[in-house]
């Protein structure tokens, strides 16, 4: 580029047009007028330079890596600039570091033929997973009339009734349902209306329970170059925990279901067809083990017993 920019007619050739606009000049070769810097050195090669841009005129600023020039320019009522790191180019490696790092790359070769794996809260504010237990006052009597009123209408009783003409035709093998049979369901039913005013009467209380307990979401990523084989994560805590989904979380805070109504009692044939069905139904498979499912590995007895 300098022996370009010398073959040309003002000693200067255009290396980037878009802004900001850089040239390459070749300053004109005459002695300076040392006398006009009486703080500069001539024989300092970093003065020299700052002669130079000085003499150039037009407005002219340094550019220098090194703290001395731009010390000089400052004395010399020049404008001095330090170039970016991203001008400069890389740093040498020594013998040392370059061993550094070889041994750095294969240490990552060697880790990426195994698995990685990276356990993370997604829950997790600055690595605490903060519990909210919100809390839910009784139901207005208002309210709670109306949700039971509901309940109640999506689930009427059914209208049960003995057929004494059915046993005389068919025999006791084909009979009706009998007295005890309708009287046991609307007892059955008759308790069913009490559970469920109850069961709103006290929602609020199974809700504190339930809300109490704190949900930890986690995840497990792979983030290797390899599959991982029969994976197995370990949770331990210093207190009583539960897995999602465990039985045992119900027997700790309670359930908030609503309750059953009474099941419709079945007469002799019905009885006998719900038999035949339940006989003839293949068996059911063998429970095949889920790959990702959570399972106990020591499993603690439940409030202290066992």
């Amino acid at each position: 580029m300098i022996d370009e920019a010398a073959e040309t007619d003002e000693r200067t050739v255009v290396l980037r047009e878009q802004p900001p606009r850089v040239t390459l000049t070749i300053a004109p070769r005459r002695r300076p007028d040392w006398s006009s810097y009486p703080d500069l050195d001539e024989g300092s090669n970093d003065d020299r330079l700052v002669v130079a841009a000085a003499e150039f005129g037009g407005g002219a600023e340094l550019l220098s890596h090194d703290t001395g020039p731009r010390l000089s320019a400052k004395d010399a009522g020049l404008t001095a600039h330090a170039p970016p790191a991203s001008w400069l180019l890389p740093e040498q490696l020594t013998d040392e570091r370059r061993k550094l790092t070889q041994t750095e790359r294969d240490l990552k070769a060697a880790l990426d033929r195994r698995p990685a794996v990276r356990i993370s809260f997604p829950d997790a504010l600055d690595g605490v997973v903060v519990h909210v237990s919100p809390t839910l006052p009784p139901l207005d009597p208002i309210v709670r009339g109306r949700l039971v009123e509901r309940v109640l209408e999506g689930n009427p009783p059914h209208r049960l009734r003995v057929d004494p003409m059915r046993s005389l035709v068919f025999g006791g093998s084909f009979g009706s349902i009998g007295e005890y049979q309708i009287e046991s369901y609307n007892e059955g039913y008759a308790a069913y209306r009490v559970a469920v005013a109850s069961y709103f009467e006290t929602l609020h209380e199974p809700i504190a329970r339930i809300a109490q307990l704190p949900r930890i979401a986690f995840e497990v990523e792979n983030v290797g170059q390899v599959s991982i084989m029969q994976l197995v994560v370990g949770i331990s805590s210093p207190a009583y925990g539960l897995l999602a989904g465990d039985r045992d979380i119900e027997s700790a805070a309670g359930s908030a279901a609503l309750p059953d109504p009474p099941e419709r009692p079945l007469d002799r044939q019905e009885q006998m067809m719900q038999s035949v069905a339940m006989h003839s139904m293949p068996s059911a498979a063998t429970r095949r083990s889920n790959p990702v499912e959570m399972q106990w590995h020591d499993r603690p007895s439940f409030g202290g017993a066992g």
